[in-house]
């Protein structure tokens, strides 16, 4: 099966814990791509053909961009993330990212 996220168990006292801990990553996951996506839309504001077709079969969160957000894993876990979690190809919104490697984690205590 799948690598387990390892959440310290020092730092949770109860489920409760770890589904909060859970909720301000995911929170603080989608304030991060909303800025990162901002910033990708601004380059291509005002032109008019920004080669629709070359992004078209493109995943929207590329494995790498979900790479660049180890750090909010590591500050809010305590632990990194394990890229081997990644979904190759990548993800086709931020949610699917938050579902797959946030709250489809198990945690060990």
């Amino acid at each position: 099966m799948g690598t387990q996220l390892q959440l310290p168990a020092c730092q949770f006292d109860s489920e409760r814990s770890v589904s909060d801990v859970r909720m301000r990553l995911a929170a603080e996951l989608r304030v991060w791509w909303g800025s990162e996506n901002a910033g990708f839309e601004a380059q291509l504001a005002g032109e008019d053909d920004f080669g629709g077709d070359l992004w078209a079969n493109l995943p929207a969160v590329d494995s790498k961009t979900v790479a660049r957000m180890a750090p909010l894993f590591e500050k809010h876990l305590g632990s990194p993330l394990d890229i081997k979690r990644i979904r190759l190809g990548g993800y086709e919104e931020i949610e699917d990212v938050i579902q797959d490697l946030v709250y489809e984690a198990p945690s060990s205590k």
